[in-house]
Parts: C-alpha cells; sequence; structure tokens
C-alpha cells in the first residue's frame, strides 16, 4: 500500500533529521516507524508521559526533592552491596 502524507514543512524538517540521524530516507523513516505502531499497537509515548504518574505521585507524597535524592541513593547503595556482597561503595 502507498499512501501520501502532507507535512508542514518544520516537521518534514524534523523528521527529516532524524531520519538522517538513523541513516535511513524521510520515508523508510516512517514506514519504520508506523510498521512498529502497526506490530506493537502502542503508539510511542513521551518521557512526560512516561513519567506524569511518577511525579504525581511525587508531588502528592509530600517528600522534598532532596528526601527523594537521600531515599535513591540509599536504594543505590543498597543494590551495589548486594550485587559486590561487601560495605557501601567508595566514591
Amino acid at each position: 500500500m502507498s499512501m501520501v502524507i502532507e507535512l508542514s514543512p518544520s516537521a518534514e524538517r524534523s523528521l527529516s533529521a532524524m531520519a538522517a540521524k538513523t541513516g535511513t530516507t524521510l520515508e523508510g523513516f516512517a514506514k519504520a516507524a508506523l510498521e512498529q505502531i502497526a506490530a506493537t499497537g502502542k503508539i510511542p509515548r513521551t518521557l512526560a508521559e512516561v513519567m506524569a504518574p511518577f511525579a504525581a505521585e511525587f508531588e502528592a507524597s509530600g517528600m522534598t526533592e532532596e528526601e527523594l535524592d537521600a531515599l535513591v541513593e540509599e536504594a543505590r547503595e543498597e543494590i551495589y552491596r548486594e550485587k559486590h556482597g561487601h560495605g557501601s561503595k567508595q566514591r
């Protein structure tokens, strides 16, 4: 099947640049993207969309960014200790 899609000049420039980064033509890039959507049944989401539930939960928690940083660092160190079988990683 073939189709014609009208793109704005800015969308064409943006998509052409993305295609060039992957070493393909705009047509090849569009075809691959559409085939991936057809195969998975999912439209790729933006990072903001993926992170929205986490951001809302964080905001509702009342936790500060500093507390979150400390929690993440504690979890990272615990994973390191479990993986390497000893105390906190020296920096």
